[in-house]
């Protein structure tokens, strides 16, 4: 027989052996995996959340009234009414905030002088910028209180004014 009329021995074709146990440890990393990555997004939103929060509480009522609003289904007036009250109601928590502050930072800073005694040169160092870290992400300064909106002031004598 030449090369070109040679017949090609075809053997029939064997099923791959199954391997359960690769499957089966595939599938559990594949699912931990998106556990995991799932979680780490909801950590680092929640805490951008909070953090968000805690540095711009201004924009807390109009975010607290959208809330509301969907979980509710208010009607536009009712909207207008839940911001007025919860505007009003923010105000009296960043008052209360503005009074409580000084006495959370003096314990702060009591915690912060007693950790630092038993701490190196070194780790003190580590500690201090740490401390800061921690204290301006999750301990801003209270912002001001919000001035009241100021009365136009009246026309003067100068200019006459209309009949």
């Amino acid at each position: 027989m030449t090369g070109a009329q040679e017949k090609i021995e075809l053997r029939p074709h064997r099923p791959a052996r199954r391997r359960p146990w690769t499957t089966l440890i595939l599938a559990i990393v594949i699912f931990v995996g998106g556990f995991v990555a799932g979680a780490g997004v909801t950590v680092i939103a929640v805490v951008g959340s909070l953090q968000q929060a805690i540095h711009h509480p201004e924009k807390a009522p109009r975010r607290i009234t959208r809330t509301l609003r969907k979980r509710l289904r208010l009607t536009p007036a009712q909207t207008r009414k839940v911001l007025a009250i919860v505007t009003d109601s923010q105000q009296e928590f960043l008052a209360i905030r503005r009074e409580m502050h000084p006495r959370v930072v003096a314990e702060l800073n009591q915690t912060y002088g007693q950790i630092a005694e038993v701490l190196s040169t070194p780790q003190k160092a580590r500690w201090r910028r740490l401390f800061a870290q921690l204290r301006a992400t999750w301990l801003p300064d209270p912002p001001p209180p919000r001035r009241p909106a100021t009365a136009p002031s009246p026309p003067t004598a100068t200019a006459p004014s209309p009949p």
